[in-house]
């Protein structure tokens, strides 16, 4: 089953321009099971998915992208995916979330704070 968990999700998300491939992620097989056993028929078996060239096993999650177990696998590996801390640190990203600590501002300069000041200037403009 791993190889060809590992298959489907390399296939979905195949790591390019320096982002990991979906297999280093990962994903539990147990929740999935009905995406894979479609999967695993519309290729003719676990086996011959693996086996199959990248653009068959395209044309193989092609055909099953309407079902819902496979919209449900998709969403799964894409949340997953992109909540991993291999992606994210490879998109450039910070690890720490956004609060309480906020993320860094840059100073704001003499243009700026002079056009606030129409702002600030402002009667209230909402009831």
């Amino acid at each position: 089953m791993t190889a060809f968990l590992d298959a489907v999700l390399d296939t979905l998300l195949p790591g390019v321009d320096g982002l990991p491939s979906g297999s280093r992620v990962g994903l539990d097989p147990a929740a999935h099971a009905e995406a894979l056993r479609e999967i695993g028929a519309e290729a003719g078996s676990d086996a011959a998915f693996v086996a199959a060239s990248p653009d068959a096993r395209s044309e193989i999650l092609r055909r099953l992208e309407t079902r819902p177990a496979f919209q449900a696998l998709a969403a799964a590996a894409l949340t997953r995916y992109y909540q991993s801390e291999a992606v994210v640190t490879a998109m450039g990203w910070r690890l720490a979330p956004p609060q309480p600590t906020g993320h860094k501002v840059a100073a704001t300069d003499a243009a700026t704070w002079e056009r606030l000041e129409k702002v600030k200037a402002r009667t209230r403009i909402w009831r």
